[in-house]
């Protein structure tokens, strides 16, 4: 028996594009476009090919939609660049997706990356963990004495997040306004270390003013 053995190899043309690099906004409304690949090689005068997405499983992708005709690239849901940021699918410093595409055309591919920076908005306010607190002080601490104060929370990055605290007295209900210690505390933060705290700065008296009341404002 006489057997005739053939080897067929199909060969491809592959090529790759230098990564380019674009910055859009959070939030954007789902449909809106962002980028089109045009793809040098890709499209000829009589026919186009196709792109799509190198993995159409990774997470990053699940958010955007590519045109396989045209190569534009869409928004498929809405970017919540905090939510990227908490399950860890970018960067917290600089929020950064590759989308990795190829474009097939007459037995060739292209492989083109796209870097796409999610820039933050500000649309969230700090939040304090409780609206109020009571704290009690005895009399005779000293000047200087420390009182740490619980910090707001912003889940907002950079310049959008919290940047400072104010200190605002509001006594004039308090039943001993007349006699109050104005100026009696100072508020200390340490941004570097996320540390927030109330410094006395004058002798306490409790028989001339039994009650203080401030309101702390945060600041993004």
């Amino acid at each position: 028996m006489f057997r005739l053995l053939f080897f067929i190899n199909f060969l491809f043309f592959v090529s790759s594009t230098s990564k380019e690099s674009i910055h859009i906004i959070e939030d954007l409304p789902i449909g809106t476009s962002i980028y089109t690949f045009y793809t040098e090689g890709c499209k000829t005068e009589n026919s186009t090919g196709t792109y799509r997405f190198v993995d159409s499983q990774k997470n990053s992708n699940d958010f955007f939609l590519i045109d396989p005709y045209t190569g534009r690239v869409t928004t498929k849901k809405l970017i919540d660049r905090d939510d990227f940021c908490l399950r860890r699918m970018c960067s917290c410093s600089k929020c950064e997706v590759t989308l990795e595409v190829l474009c097939v055309h007459t037995g060739q591919i292209f492989f083109n990356d796209l870097s796409v920076i999610i820039d933050d908005q500000n649309d969230h306010a700090p939040q304090f963990p409780k609206s109020s607190v009571t704290i009690d002080v005895l009399e005779n601490v000293p000047v200087g004495y420390v009182i740490p104060i619980d910090v707001a929370s912003d889940p907002d990055y950079g310049n959008n997040s919290i940047q400072g605290y104010k200190l605002v007295e509001d006594n004039s209900t308090g039943k001993n306004y007349t006699n109050r210690i104005q100026q009696a505390f100072q508020l200390d933060y340490s941004k570097k270390n996320d540390l927030l705290a109330l410094r006395l700065m004058k002798v306490l008296d409790r028989e001339l003013c039994d009650s203080l009341q401030y309101i702390i404002q945060a600041y993004d």
